[in-house]
């Protein structure tokens, strides 16, 4: 099946509209904003000037309007949004004109000009930003969460997609308006950074600014011999330390020490595991169960789906236990789960569980008095059944669409309820595990 059937197949129950609408204030689009999309935020600039063009007739008093609130309204929008040409140059002409009193009516002249007055303080302006290099710093900001903030699932589905493993990233003209947008802050973010140095294959010895005010390559006047741009930092370390003579260059003495006093790590270098749902080999479906509960005891609920390969739903369940423990509600999850797959007549099954007591208990030796026996023993007698069935314990992060539809029946009426029709509950972590999204394990 082709993808897009794969996904229409998920999103069907999406309803089709031309406008999401706004979130916070911001519009939500899967496209270029235009500048009729972005009339709004000009609108709200023209109308903060109406009572001020008279109460404030110092420049004075305009600049400091201007740097402190005019300049606040955009770059709220900024955050998230990369503004058409036309809306930055705008802006400026609205807050150049309000600085030199300028009105539809009359226009006065500026002395000095624009680019000139968006200058720091120290070097002759008064410290304004244009409103495209504040747009610039919004998107190297996004740049900056793109690369740190390895628990977001919008990061990781950026990163997957796009195959972002660097800070050098340049999406194609195929790619989504939102990488589109962080790209523009890419060059300013990449200026701004220091990489810490440790026994690194990604950092280029000349090029990135990992020692120093700036990059090394910068020091240096004239071109470098061959093959002398490709050296990474690794190559300039030896037995965990710098090794200076495996550079064709002399560097100031300074720099060296500089260098030779960078800490280094001598642990070996360890990557942080990402947690997800893998889809079951072809022609075996995946049971995911979990139970829930509001105390220990309390009133209880459990639920499960079963996913085929590559990662369709093809049925779940939940169903309201009523009151008791966690451990009794997850063993019911897995019971009735696979009540199901016997009605069903499904022959090949992985289950998976994240409650590692209730996984132990149906792979051990369990007395006949133990208060859960019960249950353990239908379970047991059940998996005997399936032709062919493995269990498995998993972490919550890779069980994170059963956990949902558990906690969805907690107060609900007492019963099972066989779902036939893809639930809402879980179409956003369904197709999150379709598309591979992983999670940082705390």
């Amino acid at each position: 099946m082709a993808i897009r059937q794969r996904l229409f197949f998920l999103l069907e129950a999406f309803d089709k509209t031309s406008d999401i609408g706004k979130y916070l204030g911001i519009p939500i689009s899967a496209k270029r904003h235009s500048k009729a999309d972005c009339q709004f935020i000009l609108e709200k600039i023209r109308s903060k000037l109406i009572g001020w063009k008279t109460q404030f007739p110092s420049m004075a008093g305009r600049a400091t309007l201007i740097s402190s609130v005019l300049a606040s309204i955009p770059n709220f929008y900024m955050q998230t949004m990369w503004l058409p040409s036309s809306v930055h140059k705008e802006i400026d002409r609205i807050s150049n004109n309000f600085l030199w009193g300028s009105t539809d009516n009359q226009r006065k002249i500026h002395s000095i000009g624009w680019d000139t007055v968006c200058l720091p303080k120290s070097k002759g302006g008064l410290g304004f930003r244009s409103a495209r290099n504040a747009n610039i710093v919004a998107m190297s900001k996004l740049n900056w969460r793109l690369h740190t903030e390895e628990d977001k699932a919008w990061r990781e589905v950026l990163v997957r997609k796009y195959n972002i493993n660097n800070f050098s990233f340049a999406p194609s003209s195929s790619a989504s308006h939102a990488i589109k947008c962080i790209s523009k802050g890419t060059e300013l973010f990449k200026s701004e950074i220091k990489y810490i140095a440790r026994n690194s294959h990604s950092i280029s010895f000349w090029f990135d600014h990992w020692v120093g005010a700036t990059p090394l390559r910068s020091i240096l006047f004239g071109l470098l011999i061959e093959n002398a741009e490709s050296i990474l930092l690794s190559d300039a370390l030896s037995n965990g330390a710098f090794n200076m003579d495996a550079i064709s260059y002399t560097l100031p003495s300074d720099l060296v020490k500089d260098i030779l006093a960078i800490p280094l790590s001598n642990l070996p270098f360890v990557v942080d595991g990402l947690i997800g749902w893998d889809p079951p080999p072809p022609g075996w479906l995946k049971l995911n169960t979990n139970g829930s509960t509001v105390g220990n005891p309390n009133n209880a609920s459990c639920g499960g789906l079963f996913k085929d390969y590559p990662g369709h739903w093809v049925i779940s369940f939940t169903s309201n236990i009523g009151l008791t423990t966690a451990l009794v509600v997850e063993l019911y999850a897995i019971r009735d789960g696979l009540n199901i797959v016997v009605s069903h007549h499904f022959h090949s099954v992985i289950v998976e569980i994240d409650c590692q007591v209730a996984y132990l208990l149906l792979t051990i030796t369990v007395n006949k008095l133990h208060p859960c026996s019960t249950l353990i023993l239908n379970c047991r007698a059940l998996l005997h059944i399936i032709p062919q069935v493995q269990v498995k314990d998993v972490l919550r992060e890779a069980n994170i669409a059963a956990d949902a539809l558990a906690k969805k029946r907690v107060f609900a009426p007492h019963g099972l309820r066989i779902l036939n029709v893809f639930p809402p509950t879980v179409h956003l972590l369904c197709i999150a595990n379709y598309v591979g999204v992983s999670y940082s394990r705390p």
